[in-house]
């Protein structure tokens, strides 16, 4: 057991009338009023859940104290970068996952409208996007 991830006693989502909100390769995500909670599948490592945390809640700080747009190579337009944090993770005690929480955010999800950016466009974009960070 990692000691980041202890165990919590939550009803696990779906099952409380939660909804979901999202599914991906790695986890399926709900919405739980002002919250989103992330629960990965079983056999997902935690080491690169601890990474992908810890990158994340970076990004998001730094992002926070800078304005950061990108000019999309294609069309021109700008967008500026956001990245929502963490608040927590944990260990379900009554399914094993690991779970992550962090604040709901309305908008648009790129699954249910794909063709808000133009996908070959937003690849050429973020190839550089880890190069450009780190700068």
């Amino acid at each position: 057991m990692y000691k980041e991830f202890e165990p919590a006693k939550f009803v696990c989502p779906g099952l409380d009338g939660t909804e979901r909100v999202s599914s991906g390769r790695d986890s399926r995500v709900f919405r739980s009023g002002d919250l989103v909670i992330k629960a990965y599948y079983l056999g997902t490592e935690p080491e690169s859940l601890l990474f992908y945390r810890d990158i994340t809640n970076f990004t998001a700080q730094l992002l926070e104290k800078e304005d950061f747009t990108m000019s999309l190579p294609v069309s021109g337009d700008r967008i500026r970068l956001r990245a929502n944090p963490f608040i927590d993770m944990y260990t379900c005690e009554a399914c094993g996952r690991i779970k992550g929480i962090a604040k709901y955010v309305p908008g648009t999800n790129l699954e249910t409208v794909p063709r808000i950016f133009d996908i070959e466009e937003m690849k050429m974009l973020t190839r550089t996007l880890g190069y450009t960070l780190e700068r």
